[in-house]
């Protein structure tokens, strides 16, 4: 099963983690979720682009601790890697355009998201934080659906999670009072004990939170290092 390796699992201002971010394999396919500030030199330094022939990269939404790398991981591969190489993301000419605002000089292209990909059927579905945010469903050999960032779980993941169609939840959580982000206590609502096995948080505050959130019986996403 191509369970998600994680490349950091900090919220936006928590410094002593990475952003969080994620990767996997599929048919010499990497398919990474998010690129925020630390992630391309994360990718870089672990030896993660070299290892497939394509690269695709989904944004979830523009927040700098999510696309803040993104620019250099574009310019990495042009100048060293020369892979093929896709950036997908719903509001595609938004990206572009800010993209461009940051200094990429040559041509490139944001792309819609596909309905297939590597193996995979995927579903991308807006997400309540900031306008233009999303989470994505996955449907293949390990089926999953990956939050991004938002202030309410997604009642379709809830019900796939319990049906069996999905096999993991990716989720965002907080321990803090924030109008863009889930709280733990909802979490802990959605999710009885039995099937937090089942359910993957990331975007910790700190690394207190992250022990908080295991012994209470979810899944914490884990880094590599």
């Amino acid at each position: 099963m191509n369970e998600l390796t994680f490349l950091g699992n900090g919220s936006a201002f928590h410094y002593g983690a990475y952003n969080t971010a994620a990767y996997f394999f599929s048919e010499e396919t990497l398919i990474i979720f998010d690129c925020g500030e630390s992630i391309c030199n994360r990718l870089i330094k672990l030896g993660v682009l070299t290892k497939a022939d394509k690269i695709c990269v989904f944004i979830t939404h523009t927040h700098s601790d999510h696309i803040g790398s993104l620019e250099a991981l574009i310019y990495y591969n042009e100048k060293f890697l020369h892979k093929e190489f896709h950036i997908f993301y719903p509001r595609a000419a938004r990206l572009k355009q800010l993209l461009k605002l940051t200094g990429v000089d040559f041509p490139f292209e944001i792309e819609q998201v596909p309905n297939e990909l590597a193996g995979y059927k995927i579903d991308c579905v807006p997400q309540k934080h900031i306008p233009f945010s999303y989470g994505f469903f996955f449907y293949g050999e390990f089926s999953f659906f990956y939050s991004g960032d938002t202030c309410k779980i997604n009642p379709r993941a809830v019900n796939e999670l319990n049906s069996g169609k999905i096999d993991r939840i990716y989720h965002e959580a907080t321990c803090s009072s924030s109008p863009i982000h889930t709280h733990i206590s909802e979490l802990k609502r959605a999710f009885p004990t039995p099937i937090r096995d089942k359910v993957c948080l990331m975007h910790f505050d700190s690394d207190e939170f992250m022990k908080e959130c295991e012994a209470d019986g979810f899944l914490v996403a884990e880094v590599n290092e």
